[in-house]
Parts: structure tokens; sequence; C-alpha cells
């Protein structure tokens, strides 16, 4: 692993747990508005069923057998069967409880649950595009390097063709073909080859026109 891409990641974990944090510090929040708001429903629910049970029948059946006609009941026998029914009424109400708890536990733990799971698809998508930003750097990076070796070779192939282009020996010179196929000679050459002027009796020189050449 890089460099880079462990910092990335520290951070990433970093701001994970501080995400995780705060979403555990509104559950907490919310968990302890939500007990105030059943602690308020169940003062009013048991305030309701008092008011219900106020005229409701104790079971005092359950005591000894009725055979029918009048019958008269003891006050232990009325205080045992309020205790039954106040027995009654607080399982009832403890299994309501207990249901709603676990439903709202049910959801709490279903939103972390959640809540995890995007800030670590968060977190992954965030290592990939490092990862990707890394790859594209390096391939330029390649790039340009093979860039500067390709320039570097044709300067000096270049280089090399100037060198030998100067070292070159001059290229021989052929002597000139007049018309009739010999070789022509220089000028001086052909002077001194000349046959000497004729001169008169005068002294001077004598000069042929060309048909006498």
């Amino acid at each position: 692993m890089d460099v880079q891409e462990s910092i990335v990641l520290k951070d990433t974990s970093a701001e994970t747990s501080q995400k995780l944090s705060q979403t555990l510090h509104q559950l907490q929040v919310q968990n302890e508005l939500l007990h105030y708001e059943n602690s308020g429903l169940r003062d009013a629910l048991t305030a309701k069923k008092q008011r219900k049970n106020a005229g409701k029948p104790l079971d005092l059946q359950r005591e000894e057998e009725y055979h029918g006609g009048a019958t008269f009941w003891s006050p232990s026998k009325f205080e045992r069967a309020r205790e039954r029914e106040a027995e009654k009424q607080h399982q009832e109400e403890q299994e309501r409880l207990a249901k709603l708890n676990r439903k709202e536990l049910q959801a709490a733990a279903k939103l972390l649950k959640e809540q995890e799971k995007e800030e670590r698809r968060v977190a992954r998508e965030r290592a990939k595009e490092v990862r990707d930003q890394m790859k594209a750097e390096q391939v330029a990076a390649r790039d340009a390097r093979k860039a500067a070796q390709n320039t570097r070779q044709a300067s000096t192939i270049t280089q090399r063709g100037k060198r030998k282009a100067s070292k070159a020996p001059p290229a021989k010179r052929k002597p000139k073909r007049a018309k009739g196929g010999a070789a022509a000679y220089p000028s001086s050459l052909e002077a001194a080859l000349a046959p000497p002027p004729k001169v008169s009796s005068r002294g001077r020189a004598i000069t042929l026109s060309r048909k006498l050449r």
C-alpha cells in the first residue's frame, strides 16, 4: 500500500469513526426522548386503565368456587384480587414496553447498519479515486520519460550525422573533355605547347588568320 493511499485510508477511518460517534450520540438522544415519551405514555395509559378499571369487577371467583346465590367476600380476598389484577396489568405493560423497545432497538440497529454500510462505500470510492489518480500520474510520468529519451536519441543521431559529413574527403575533380573527345588541358599548358609566333623582317609579329591556323 502506498503512503498516500495509507494516509487517505487513515483519514477516511478517522472520519468514519467521527461519524459513527455522532450517530451513536444522536441515537442516544433519540432513545432518551423516546424514554421520556414512553414514560408519559405509560403514565397516561396507567391513568386511563385506572379509570377504566374503577368499575371493573375483581376476579373473586378464583378464591373459591362460586355456587350461585348471594356471596360475601372478606376484605383480604378483595385485597388479593386487587393484587392479582395489578400484577396482570403490570405484566401486560411490561410486555408492551418490551415489544416497543425491541422495535425501537431493531430500527436503531438497522439505521446504524445502513449508515456504516454507506460510510464504507464512500471510503471505498475515495480510495479508488486516489488509486486511479496515482495510476494516471504514473502513466503520464512514464510517457514523459519515454518522450525525453526519444528526443535525446534523435539529437544524438543528428549530431553523429553532422560529424561524419564534416570529416568526408573532398570529391576528385575529373578533367573536362573537349568537343572532340580529348581531355581539355589548362590554358597555361596550351600556351606552353603552342609554336612561337612568326616575326616579319621588320620585327613585327605576324598574325595568321583562323583559316591558316
